[in-house]
C-alpha cells in the first residue's frame, strides 16, 4: 500500500506519453479536416464543385470535427481525473471503495487499469474476477499479514 503513490505516478507518466501522442494525432486530423473544409469552400467559390457535393463535404467535415473534439474532450477528462487521483494518492491513503463508488465508467476503468495493469481474469472455480498478476495478489496478502492481529488480542 505504501508503494501505491509511486506505482500510480509511474503508470500515470507512461499514460501521459500515450495521451500526448493521441492528442498530437487528433490535432493533425483536425488540421487536415480544416484544410479540407477550406479547399471545399474555395472549390465552391470557383464553381469547381456543385452545391450537392459541397454540402456532402461540409457535413462529412463537420461530423469528423465533432468526433475529434469529443475524443479530445475524453483525453482531457482522463488527464484531469488521473492527475487528481495521483495528487490524492500523494496526500493521503486512497479510499479505493469510495473512489470506485463515486467514479463514473471512465474513472472506474482508470482505477482498474492503475491497480491491475495486466487485467482481471474470471476464475471459473471461484466464480469471481481476480488479478491476472498473482504477484500483486501476493503483495496484498503479505501486507495484510504484516499488520498482525487487529482488534482484540486473539485477532477476532
Amino acid at each position: 500500500m505504501a508503494e501505491l503513490p509511486d506505482i500510480a505516478r509511474r503508470e500515470w507518466e507512461f499514460r501521459k506519453t500515450q495521451i500526448a501522442a493521441e492528442a498530437k494525432t487528433l490535432s493533425k486530423r483536425m488540421a487536415d479536416q480544416n484544410a479540407l473544409n477550406q479547399k471545399a469552400v474555395i472549390a465552391k467559390l470557383k464553381g469547381e464543385m456543385s452545391q450537392e457535393d459541397f454540402e456532402i463535404v461540409k457535413q462529412s467535415v463537420s461530423e469528423e470535427l465533432s468526433n475529434i473534439e469529443e475524443a479530445i474532450s475524453h483525453l482531457d477528462s482522463e488527464r484531469s481525473s488521473m492527475e487528481e487521483l495521483v495528487q490524492q494518492s500523494n496526500q493521503q491513503r486512497l479510499d479505493f471503495v469510495q473512489a470506485w463508488r463515486a467514479g463514473g465508467v471512465r474513472q472506474k476503468q482508470e482505477l482498474q487499469w492503475a491497480l491491475f495493469p495486466e487485467g482481471l481474469s474470471y476464475s471459473m472455480q471461484k466464480r469471481f474476477f481476480e488479478p491476472a498478476n498473482a504477484s500483486l495478489l501476493q503483495a496484498f496478502r503479505d501486507f495484510f499479514d504484516s499488520l498482525g492481529n487487529v482488534g482484540v488480542p486473539d485477532g477476532i
